[in-house]
């Protein structure tokens, strides 16, 4: 899958942030240092895993929990995050976030336990993210549910097409020799395949409100 900026044209602003010494992190998820990963489940999963005990869930819950909020820092991570607060409140506060979602799906919400964290202090920017992480995870989702409705021919086709080595995206010319057809087909089916996946996403209810 493209990362989300890739596919809905989602322009990045990271750039201009202030980075916070905790930046290491990020920079360690992006270019999958195990290392510095496995320091993030030692020393933050303990506390994401208090929060979700004292609110109605279990250890499973939190390793789930866990797992997908690291998920989607990784996808920041390659577009160019930059953290401008500590880890440690932007994960709880991201975590926090996330379950009371999940609670009110399950109707479990009742009076949510937090933690007395100190330094829960955000820069303007990093607050912005954490307000849009829902926004972004449904987006990725929709897109993703789409593109899963796709023939197999038209996900290999367009997989190739977001397929990115040394900086550069593959022609149109790479794919047909990769694939041993023609250039005029790919380019052909390539722009049917496009259309199909925006039909999809036109006609299903949710789109208005992404």
């Amino acid at each position: 899958m493209p990362t989300l900026n890739t596919y809905l044209g989602k322009q990045n602003n990271s750039s201009k942030r202030v980075a916070h010494q905790d930046q290491k992190y990020i920079e360690a998820l992006r270019t999958n240092d195990f290392v510095l990963i496995e320091e993030i489940y030692k020393d933050y999963g303990p506390m994401i895993a208090n929060l979700v005990k004292q609110n109605n869930g279990n250890a499973q819950d939190a390793s789930d929990l866990f797992q997908e909020i690291l998920i989607i820092l990784h996808r920041y991570a390659q577009e160019g995050f930059v953290l401008s607060c500590s880890l440690k409140s932007f994960l709880y506060t991201l975590c926090k976030r996330r379950w009371i979602n999940e609670l009110k799906k399950k109707g479990r919400l009742e009076t949510l336990k937090v933690a007395d964290i100190s330094d829960l202090n955000f820069a303007e920017e990093s607050m912005e993210f954490v307000e849009g992480t829902e926004e972004y995870q449904a987006r990725f989702d929709f897109c993703k549910a789409k593109f899963n409705m796709l023939s197999k021919g038209c996900k290999e086709i367009l997989q190739l097409s977001w397929r990115k080595q040394n900086g550069k995206y593959s022609s149109w010319k790479e794919i047909a020799e990769e694939l041993e057809i023609s250039y005029a087909y790919i380019r052909k089916k390539a722009s049917q395949c496009k259309a199909r996946l925006t039909e999809l996403a036109r006609k299903d209810p949710g789109f208005k409100n992404l």
